[in-house]
């Protein structure tokens, strides 16, 4: 019965509760550093898997084989470090950074791929501007080599 309350709330006050949740998103975007390396990863994953037209059907970390606190333990090694790319020293903010692929994920072909190319070895701290720099850069080249 309470179940369908809370149902019946959220189909009738739909705006409020997508609000809340975007209010809610942010904020812990904003304060847990764990969340935010978390949800880059599932963003980048999810990104991916769309592009290969595959359908994710277990979680992000069930699928890695390690946890989202092993995740932030991994990319906290850059942190207070200066960007591999321009030298600026990398803040625990998570504004202040982006989780760079070293091999980039439009390498991936199938599933096995994205795994791989997710795992922490893989995986770096860049600055925003490098990432973003380094990123265009990738698709430029894949799709040179893909074009022949």
């Amino acid at each position: 019965k309470i179940k369908n309350r809370a149902r019946l709330y959220k189909i009738n006050n739909r705006e409020k509760c997508n609000k809340y949740n975007n209010e809610w998103l942010k904020n812990k975007l904003r304060t847990d550093p764990v969340f935010h390396s978390a949800h880059l990863i599932r963003r980048a994953i999810n990104y991916a898997y769309n592009k290969l037209g595959i359908w994710k059907q277990e979680k992000t970390f069930d699928m890695l084989g390690y946890t989202s606190q092993d995740l932030y333990t991994h990319l906290l090694k850059y942190v207070n470090k200066p960007c591999e790319c321009c030298g600026i020293t990398l803040v625990d903010k998570p504004k202040n950074y982006d989780i760079e692929h070293i091999i980039p994920l439009g390498n991936a072909k199938t599933k096995e791929d994205l795994v791989k190319l997710n795992q922490l070895p893989n995986l770096r701290l860049l600055c925003c501007s490098c990432n973003y720099k380094k990123a265009s850069e990738d698709k430029k080249l894949i799709n040179k080599l893909r074009k022949g």
